[in-house]
């Protein structure tokens, strides 16, 4: 007997209720049936993840239930294949992880809100693919704020920011993330590697308080007792400076257009 199961959904789901128009259940009938034919058939080789992933699947169509829902019936349009498509096909490996998922969810309800279609776009669903937990929350986070202060650490040729190199890269602190240093500064890296924010290194007077707070981390502990031990006059290195630069982080217009449909 071959070890592996093989799950096929029983039939294409519903995703708009007989309550609607029948041109709006024939939408969700061509969403549903895309769904379907990208679900019907996956192969697990182990039982247990096979129980799991048709758990997540559940969940899955509930979230794009729930985003459906929120679109006025009279904005709901037919799904793009060239976006619905690619992003069914794409989440499959990803809907195990309820902020990713929920990114998807919202991407193929916004591709169908006649609003937000002109938004969308489909290397959004590259970016959701290049996403971890943290870069997820990070960029929720930035979305609702104006700016994001970070912090970083130079030494550089005294006098001269030309010459330079980061000891400590952009660092900032996002509520409700519990991670290291290394990893909010990596997931900054990506972030804007994928385009969607820019370090600005321009600070604003409101962010002292949580500059403050960034050096106090303990990220900043061996340049806090570096300049402990070397004295504010005589912290330099043979003409080597350290200095601490601030900026703030701010979304890009092709940031402020994917989480406006994503978020």
């Amino acid at each position: 007997m071959s070890n592996f199961s093989l799950f096929k959904l029983p039939e294409a789901p519903k995703f708009l209720d007989e309550s609607l128009t029948p041109a709006s259940q024939e939408i969700g009938k061509t969403l549903g049936n895309i769904f379907y034919a990208v679900f019907s058939v996956v192969n697990y080789p182990i039982e247990k993840l096979r129980i799991k992933q048709v758990e997540n699947l559940k969940k899955y169509e509930q979230d794009i239930k729930e985003e459906l829902y929120g679109i006025p019936e009279d904005k709901l349009i037919d799904p793009p294949l060239n976006i619905v498509g690619p992003a069914l096909e794409a989440s499959k490996f990803y809907i195990e992880k309820e902020d990713l998922r929920k990114m998807f969810a919202k991407l193929i309800s916004s591709s169908m809100n006649v609003d937000l279609t002109n938004y969308s776009h489909p290397s959004f669903i590259e970016i959701i693919k290049q996403f971890d937990s943290v870069e997820a929350q990070m960029i929720k986070f930035i979305s609702e704020r104006s700016f994001l202060p970070y912090i970083e650490l130079i030494h550089s040729a005294t006098g001269n920011d030309l010459v330079s190199m980061p000891i400590i890269e952009p660092y900032t602190k996002v509520e409700g993330v519990a991670a290291d240093y290394s990893t909010i500064s990596a997931s900054i890296k990506n972030l804007q590697r994928l385009g969607l924010i820019h370090l600005v290194p321009i600070s604003m007077s409101v962010d002292k308080p949580f500059i403050e707070e960034l050096i106090n981390d303990e990220a900043f502990n061996d340049y806090r007792n570096l300049k402990e031990g070397f004295g504010e006059e005589n912290f330099a290195l043979e003409n080597i400076g350290f200095k601490i630069k601030t900026g703030n982080i701010l979304l890009t217009s092709y940031g402020l257009r994917f989480v406006k449909v994503c978020l």
